[in-house]
C-alpha cells in the first residue's frame, strides 16, 4: 500500500507499507528545479556530540528564519554520544571526515553510502571518503581523519572547533571521547 501527500509545490511524501517485510518506507521527493527549495544539513544541538529530535532541529532552524518543510534523520550515530558514524558537512564546513565508517556493527571497514549535495546544488549518492594530506617541506603525510578518533589507520588526524573545546591527547583509541 502506498500513500502520497504533497507537502508543498515540488515536495511530495510517500509512505510505502509492505506487510511481507514487514517494511515501512518513508520517501520524500524534492524537485530541485524549483529554485525556492533548498536542501540543508544540521547537527543535533548544533554541536559535534549530542542527541536531539529532528523536530528540535527543525524548530532551531525556524527560529533562525528558515522555514523547514521536511526533516530527515540522515545518518547512523553513537547512541551514547550522538556522534555520527560517517562524513558530515554542514553549510560547507566539515564536521567530521573519515576514510571509513566507525560503526561498531560493521564486520569490515568501509565507507558507507551517503547522500550529498555538490556546490552547484546537485544531489549525489556514493561512498565518499576524506581525501587530504599535510605537507611540511618535502614530507607529506596522509590525513586519515577530521574530528575522528582513529584506531586502525596510520596518518594524521586534525580537529576543528566542531569537535569541542578539548581534543583527545591520543587518537589511537576510541575510549574517553571529549564532550
Amino acid at each position: 500500500m502506498t500513500t502520497v501527500d504533497t507537502i508543498a509545490p515540488g515536495i511530495t511524501y510517500r509512505c510505502v507499507v509492505d506487510p511481507a517485510g514487514p517494511w515501512v518506507l518513508h520517501v520524500v521527493g524534492v524537485d530541485l528545479r524549483q529554485r525556492r527549495i533548498a536542501v540543508d544539513a544540521a547537527r543535533a544541538l548544533g554541536t559535534f556530540f549530542g542527541r536531539e529530535r529532528v523536530s528540535g532541529m527543525a524548530a532551531r532552524l525556524a527560529a533562525r528564519g528558515s522555514a523547514p518543510l521536511v526533516g530527515i534523520n540522515a545518518d547512523f550515530f553513537d547512541l551514547k554520544s550522538g556522534e555520527v558514524e560517517n562524513n558530515h558537512v554542514v553549510q560547507g564546513a566539515w564536521v567530521k571526515g573519515t576514510l571509513q565508517t566507525d560503526s561498531p556493527h560493521d564486520v569490515f571497514d568501509n565507507a558507507h553510502t551517503q547522500f550529498a549535495m555538490d556546490a552547484r546544488g546537485r544531489p549525489m549518492i556514493g561512498r565518499f571518503t576524506l581525501d587530504g594530506s599535510a605537507t611540511s617541506g618535502a614530507r607529506r603525510l596522509p590525513l586519515v581523519g577530521l574530528n575522528y578518533r582513529v584506531a586502525t589507520l596510520e596518518g594524521l588526524v586534525t580537529y576543528t572547533p566542531w569537535y569541542g573545546a578539548r581534543t583527545p591527547t591520543d587518537t589511537s583509541d576510541r575510549v574517553g571521547r571529549a564532550g
